[in-house]
């Protein structure tokens, strides 16, 4: 008997950087005839024109690429998958998430199918999904305690929080069915190879800390910075701050050019950031082997080994972040094994392509 296909679903449309990730992982395996698959990929403008940048010089046709369905709408996407699903031609479903179209697979048109969920959004679309069901609050974690339970063959997740692994058991979610992670990247894409500036480097706008880092760049005169975010607040700061300058938004290949070619990367984050954040951001960086100064909350400690592939600062202390950007801005050598260490991190936990090989398998 032939083996089944495996479908991947990436249903959010606006995470440019996610599904350019995934996708250029799956056409690689694809190409190598590593992974019998199909994707489902809503093909917005902005992520269609940054892959065809991908694949200029190579001038490879993409789209037509054999077992990639790219949709242009949510509904049209649905559509086409559940057309073949219901034929039962799939032998694993793959989201990145709990949507609406997660449950409707498991819960019933595939329903002894196994799924995979690598959970890029930490639970998100599972209290929709509660209140789309009408399921009174006092009742309703006793109800996915259930459903997980009564299924729990039937399903893997992939967390990529590791300190949050308790919030997943708190739903249901045993450690039998909860798989440890961190975020993946393609990493062919985070070649680096542009020449290093002498920008430091910070981007992102969830709980960050903008006024610590800029308080803390106000002592290293003469060193320049670069502030990428959306927030008007943030972009304020920077502007008004000497030394600090922020550009128009940009593509995520830009991002990861104008991240290539800083002197070090700054996660700075709010004291009360005990929720994930800043973790594509960190990926991305260590990705590039860029030497990483990050505010120590319980999201950064999973991926970050204080002084062996990246710094810890405690958050909230500007004088502390000085004192670690100043040795790092002054000892090449500590700067230079920090980004390497954290490029081998990368490597060996977080390479995309051996975890859509490893999920679809």
């Amino acid at each position: 008997m032939l083996k089944k296909l495996s479908a991947i679903i990436l249903e959010n449309e606006h995470d440019y950087e996610m599904n350019i990730n995934w996708l250029l992982a799956f056409l690689d395996l694809q190409k190598k005839k590593k992974m019998k698959a199909i994707m489902y990929l809503i093909g917005a403008p902005g992520l269609i024109e940054q892959i065809d940048q991908v694949f200029a010089r190579s001038k490879i046709p993409w789209k037509n690429m054999q077992n990639l369905e790219l949709c242009f709408s949510l509904r049209e996407l649905r559509v086409r998958f559940l057309k073949r699903a219901m034929l039962n031609e799939f032998g694993r479903i793959i989201f990145t998430g709990f949507s609406r179209l997660f449950f409707e697979s498991f819960l019933d048109i595939n329903k002894n199918t196994p799924h995979v969920i690598y959970d890029i959004h930490m639970l998100g679309g599972v209290q929709e999904f509660l209140e789309a069901m009408a399921i009174p609050k006092q009742f309703q974690i006793k109800y996915l305690h259930y459903l997980f339970q009564a299924k729990k063959n039937l399903l893997k997740i992939y967390n990529i929080f590791p300190a949050f692994k308790k919030l997943y058991y708190y739903y249901g979610l045993s450690k039998g069915e909860l798989i440890n992670g961190k975020y993946p990247l393609y990493l062919p894409l985070y070649k680096g190879g542009v020449p290093a500036q002498s920008y430091i480097y910070s981007a992102g706008n969830h709980l960050r800390d903008y006024p610590v880092l800029l308080e803390s760049l106000a002592k290293l005169p003469g060193h320049k910075a670069l502030l990428r975010a959306n927030n008007p607040e943030y972009r304020n700061l920077a502007r008004d701050h000497l030394g600090c300058f922020y550009n128009k938004p940009i593509n995520y290949l830009d991002f990861i050019k104008e991240t290539a070619a800083s002197k070090l990367v700054v996660l700075p984050l709010q004291d009360k950031a005990n929720k994930c954040c800043g973790l594509s951001f960190l990926a991305h960086a260590m990705a590039l082997g860029k030497p990483v100064i990050a505010t120590a909350c319980d999201s950064t400690k999973g991926y970050i080994q204080d002084g062996i592939n990246g710094l810890l600062v405690s958050p909230a202390n500007p004088t502390q972040l000085t004192l670690k950007m100043r040795l790092l801005l002054s000892d090449v050598k500590l700067a230079k094994k920090l980004g390497q260490n954290a490029r081998k991190t990368v490597g060996k936990e977080m390479d995309l392509a051996k975890v859509l090989l490893k999920i679809t398998n």
